[in-house]
């Protein structure tokens, strides 16, 4: 059962990730000199503006979804990787098809991800400016770090 939820997860993450890169594209493009003319022309910056934020919005709860605290019935990357802590997990997604080195490494690198010291600021962020209003206990999250 709990290979089979490790194996459901990771199509979502799937799907989260491309969406990730398409929102982070598609703010990408909306800063370039080109589109920013296109904006003032049409006389739509307010519109822009809230697109931009509401593009934002969905980046930040797909990400900080992923490292949430787990529970059952949960689907994000946190679980799965909570799962994967039994010994018994990882040889049945082996049963199923998986590949322990994809595994270890998938393991390795939340890890990684896991510690990065940007996260606590991203997370502070999406819980004080996004999705709750309050004051901020660490600075915003920098775009570009």
């Amino acid at each position: 059962m709990s290979a089979q939820v490790v194996r459901e997860i990771a199509k979502v993450a799937f799907f989260d990730a491309v969406e990730m890169l398409a929102i982070i594209e598609t703010l990408e493009a909306s800063n370039t000199t080109a589109a920013q003319a296109a904006v003032t022309a049409a006389r739509t910056v307010p519109v822009a503006m809230y697109i931009r934020a509401a593009l934002w919005s969905r980046l930040l709860s797909i990400v900080t979804r992923a490292y949430a605290r787990s529970r059952p019935g949960d689907l994000h990357a946190q679980h799965a990787f909570d799962l994967l802590i039994d010994p018994t997990v990882k040889p049945e997604i082996v049963a199923l098809g998986g590949d322990v080195s994809t595994l270890n490494a998938a393991e390795a690198l939340w890890a990684k991800c896991r510690a990065d010291h940007r996260l606590p600021s991203i997370h502070d962020y999406r819980n004080k400016q996004i999705a709750h209003w309050g004051t901020q206990n660490h600075p915003s999250p920098i775009i570009n770090d």
